[in-house]
């Protein structure tokens, strides 16, 4: 990608007044209501490059920007404090990715998933569970 100073720039030999890519937000929260705050997002692609990362503010959401169009996973690793380890959700809230829901983004689409919820309460970190929680 080169910037021109007219505001234009040009990818993949096109030339864009602004950026042709997509993007995917949306709100995280817990079975009891609460925000799943600070919680890495992964938005794996269905083909192509490794997942993009981002993680929800202190009120639950998330926004990944400047993504290709494609089909993606919303995945979300959250400490189950029952097992001492980490639980894999799938957007919009399930174990089996197999039962996950795909967002599909066009080129230049902003797609916001919603709140969908993960069915566990918050993690309760205590002082032995605090460097696995790291």
């Amino acid at each position: 990608m080169r910037t021109v100073d007219t505001g234009w720039f040009y990818f993949e030999g096109r030339a864009y007044s602004r950026a042709p890519f997509s993007e995917i937000s949306g709100k995280v929260l817990y079975a009891n209501r609460e925000p799943a705050t600070k919680i890495n997002v992964r938005l794996e692609p269905a083909f192509g490059d490794s997942p993009n990362n981002t993680a929800t503010d202190e009120v639950g959401k998330f926004r990944e920007t400047w993504l290709p169009s494609g089909r993606y996973r919303i995945v979300v690793d959250v400490f189950d404090s029952s097992i001492r380890t980490y639980r894999t959700w799938y957007y919009p809230g399930v174990l089996d990715s197999d039962a996950a829901k795909d967002i599909l983004l066009a080129e230049d689409e902003n797609v916001d998933v919603g709140t969908w919820t993960v069915p566990m309460d918050p993690p309760k970190v205590d002082r032995q569970d605090e460097s696995i929680a790291r």
